[in-house]
This record gives C-alpha cells, sequence and structure tokens, in this order.
C-alpha cells in the first residue's frame, strides 16, 4: 500500500513541476503583449486584471530579468543533458515550455522592433492579439494534457523538444 501512495504522489509532483514550468511562456507572452490586448480592449474588468494581477508580474520579471533568464537555462540545460535523472515525461514538458518561452522571446523582440503606428493599427493589434491569446491557448491546452498524463503536441517546438531529449 505505501508503495502505491509513493507512486502516487511522484505522479502528482511530475505533474505539477511539468505544469509549472509553463510559468516562463506565460510570463514571456504578458511582458509582451498583455498591455497591448488589455488596452485595447473596451472591457473594464480586463483592464484591472492586467492593472492587478499581470502588471506586478511584468514588473517582478522586468526586475530580475537575468537571474530568470539564468535559472531557465540552467533547467534547460539539466534536462537535456539529463544531469538530474528526471523521467521523460518532465524533462520532455520543461523543454518544450522553455521552448516555447525563446519562440515567444524571439517574436516579442520582433514586434517591439517594429514601428509605432504599425504596434497601433489594425494589423498590429490583431497581431497582438493572435499572440497572446493563441500562447495562452497553447499554454491551456499543454497544461490539460500534462493533467491526463500525456506529452502534449505543439507544432515544431515538440519535435526540437524530442531532439533535445535524444542527445
Amino acid at each position: 500500500m505505501t508503495d502505491k501512495i509513493q507512486q502516487f504522489f511522484k505522479v502528482i509532483l511530475e505533474r505539477m513541476l511539468s505544469i509549472a514550468s509553463y510559468i516562463f511562456p506565460f510570463s514571456e507572452v504578458t511582458v509582451y503583449f498583455s498591455s497591448q490586448v488589455c488596452y485595447s480592449s473596451n472591457e473594464v474588468g480586463l483592464k484591472l486584471i492586467y492593472a492587478n494581477h499581470l502588471y506586478p508580474l511584468i514588473l517582478f520579471y522586468e526586475k530580475y530579468v537575468y537571474l530568470i533568464f539564468a535559472f531557465m537555462v540552467g533547467i534547460f540545460f539539466v534536462c537535456s543533458k539529463n544531469l538530474i535523472p528526471t523521467t521523460k515525461f518532465l524533462s520532455y514538458n520543461i523543454i518544450q515550455s522553455i521552448l516555447l518561452n525563446i519562440m515567444i522571446a524571439c517574436g516579442g523582440q520582433i514586434y517591439l522592433a517594429c514601428p509605432t503606428s504599425f504596434k497601433l493599427s489594425i494589423l498590429g493589434l490583431i497581431l497582438a492579439n493572435s499572440a497572446f491569446l493563441g500562447t495562452i491557448f497553447w499554454i491551456g491546452y499543454s497544461i490539460f494534457i500534462i493533467s491526463l498524463g500525456r506529452f502534449p503536441i505543439l507544432p515544431i517546438i515538440s519535435r526540437a523538444a524530442n531532439i533535445h531529449l535524444r542527445r
């Protein structure tokens, strides 16, 4: 009986750590796109969510950006080189979330480099909304699939995560 309880807690811990790793892409997409999405809307509730919950996260992320980056790279290195014995499920999900984070960071930097006139245009707002809501959808999908104990499949990112696991 004790062995089954230990196995149960191991599975729960593995899934929770996999889900927790998606804080990296969530914080990244929040930093780059949430202000554009929340303030372009006329919804007061969305603006309150931004002001009360997302903006403090942005301030924390911007204050400790290098520390968070170093922590993320360290976790990626540990999982891809298997320095700490973890399951394939945990390593795959952590690597996948970090790769999603890198993809969002690249897209966010390109978006920031665009002229303000483009960012405030309809096309810029559509791009920001698509990036923000698409990433939130991917994160939600991944969390749901992880909670079922399966491997989430994200286009391009899943293949790159598999390549890093095979090394």
